[in-house]
């Protein structure tokens, strides 16, 4: 064959331009990255007021800020100590909370701008903390069967982890291989007492045999006993009660999906079947036990008359949760999260004829409460635009529909949710001043500051996909390679791949030696090429390939 380009690419794979070579992550794509470096040049979502709605305030220049003020001090998180749990309690686990924000967005900076030297720093700290011994007198490593007292302080300690995990997502290609298996056994330790936790508390007042999805044998008290004392849901629009809230729903509350975040991004980033299983059984008793047929969650018995959205604002963090837990499983090829539907419940959580519960269908619910399409207001209240169920409260408005909606909607595409999330709906009520934070931490970054910031990565990307990326990314001014690309020369000819190698002799210059017992032996994962440019027209008259030996 003739050479019109002067170059040989030998690909190992069925396609090339794949998420992995173009930089993918848990919840992003190659095409997600080139949408995020033209919108760090272009906007929207880079100054206030380029967005949607002229109170979204400057998103990408707050995490260029933030990326400013880590560099100035990358250590100004660390705890003076972490020696903090106590019979499964967490003493100060409120401390964690605001921990590693600026890291985060330093991170995000340092993918977008390819940024070394950032990148580099943020690895430094992450490992900092992996590398810590003796859970004992630290308290930055676990046992994976440690209990920790879930709805208790450990929850923002486990948001914190899921911090400091996108933090790795985005400067992965820092890590050696050594620091690489460590940072990961100590995320996994975590997960693996996270999900242990939940278990343990479960299985003992509820289901005994859960891991099994076993729910008609060896029952614990609440699967018993409805003990409705909490209230119900709502109360609609002419006056009547829906959705006796029981002690089994409640235990699925806000806290332990807060939890089950970490072992459900977790078992992604590590490709760990037990994790993942366990947080799509999670998923499911949620949907079964927590959810009632029409969308509305046990969380509800949270509102009362003088907060009458608390509830909704938990239902917010529940569904960034199964959102994006669900959105990296789809990521990786497994939409489970998103086709899952059941008409199972508890104590009147089942439907009887209603249509089956979906994911969508709780978010469905979320965007018709906040765009006013649905009138539902406090149980023991009554119908007063005082009580109603909204997001509106103490005036002030809660935006917090931004957490899961963008995100789910790179899955669903569907047109409602996407108004509703832009508030664009005949119906919708509109952005206004003061919006509250809903949460400890900062209102655009996701529940506990999970990511960045949720509208600059996912807002307005439904269209965005695997394909050609969509909007159009500013042009480049020279070539482009992929992340890891370089060139070297062999037998005085020049010849190109990707780093890292899993190891020293096994980079792509082993193609071309002529040792049929070296091999290439690219790290991130199975998608790769190398390539020699013969430096001009060439007649190829044999290419000689060696399978690896064994």
């Amino acid at each position: 064959m003739e050479l019109i380009n002067k170059v040989i690419a030998f690909v190992f794979s069925v396609t090339v331009f794949s998420s992995t070579l173009l930089g993918g992550g848990l919840l992003w794509s190659g095409n997600d990255l080139a949408v995020w470096r033209d919108r760090a040049i272009n906007g929207p979502y880079k100054t206030a007021g380029d967005a949607f709605d002229p109170l979204i305030p400057a998103e990408w220049d707050r995490i260029v800020t933030n990326k400013d003020t880590f560099n100035g001090n990358p250590t100004a998180d660390r705890l003076p100590t972490y020696d903090i749990l106590q019979d499964g309690e967490y003493v100060d686990g409120e401390s964690y909370i605001g921990n590693h924000i600026k890291m985060l967005d330093a991170a995000f900076y340092a993918l977008v701008k390819e940024d070394a030297t950032v990148a580099a720093a943020v690895k430094t700290e992450i490992m900092w903390h992996a590398n810590k011994a003796g859970y004992e007198n630290v308290g930055l490593q676990i046992l994976p069967t440690e209990f920790q007292k879930t709805d208790n302080g450990a929850w923002p300690r486990a948001e914190w982890l899921v911090r400091m995990l996108m933090c790795a997502d985005f400067v992965k290609e820092q890590f050696s291989i050594a620091e690489r298996t460590t940072f990961d056994a100590w995320i996994s330790d975590w997960a693996y007492s996270f999900e242990y936790s939940i278990n343990y508390t479960l299985s003992k007042d509820i289901y005994g045999n859960r891991y099994s999805r076993d729910y008609d044998n060896n029952l614990k008290g609440l699967a018993l006993s409805p003990n409705f004392t909490k209230g119900d849901a709502y109360k609609d629009a002419s006056g009547t009660n829906h959705w006796p809230v029981s002690g089994a729903s409640r235990y699925y509350n806000n806290r332990r999906a807060s939890v089950m975040h970490l072992p459900g991004l977790a078992g992604v980033w590590l490709n760990d079947v037990v994790l993942k299983d366990r947080s799509k059984l999670f998923f499911e008793e949620w949907m079964k036990f927590h959810v009632f047929p029409d969308g509305a969650i046990g969380d509800f018995q949270r509102n009362s008359s003088g907060s009458p959205n608390t509830g909704l604002l938990y239902m917010s963090s529940a569904l960034d949760v199964m959102v994006s837990v669900g959105y990296a499983l789809a990521l990786s090829g497994d939409s489970y999260f998103f086709d899952y539907s059941t008409t199972e419940g508890i104590w009147g959580s089942d439907c009887t004829t209603e249509p089956a519960k979906t994911l969508k269908l709780t978010v469905d619910t979320y965007i018709k409460l906040i765009s006013g399409d649905l009138a539902w207001y406090v149980d023991d209240t009554s119908v007063n635009e005082l009580y109603r169920i909204d997001n509106t409260r103490s005036g002030k408005q809660w935006v917090n529909e931004i957490w899961f909606a963008p995100l789910g909607n790179r899955y669903w595409k569907d047109d409602y949710i996407k108004q509703g999330y832009m508030r664009t709906l005949p119906s919708s009520i509109a952005y206004s001043n003061p919006i509250g934070t809903a949460g400890p931490a900062q209102v655009w970054g996701g529940h506990e500051s999970s990511y960045p910031s949720c509208l600059f990565m996912f807002a307005e990307m439904e269209n965005v996909g695997t394909g050609s990326v969509t909007p159009p990314v500013t042009p480049p001014t020279g070539p482009v390679y992929p992340q890891g690309y370089r060139e070297a020369t062999v037998g005085g000819q020049l010849v190109f791949g990707l780093d890292p190698a899993w190891s020293a002799g096994r980079e792509f210059e082993a193609v071309f030696d002529g040792d049929a017992s070296t091999f290439y032996d690219y790290k991130n994962g199975d998608e790769t090429f190398v390539g020699i440019d013969l430096g001009e027209s060439t007649l190829v008259q044999a290419l000689h390939y060696h399978p690896r030996m064994g």
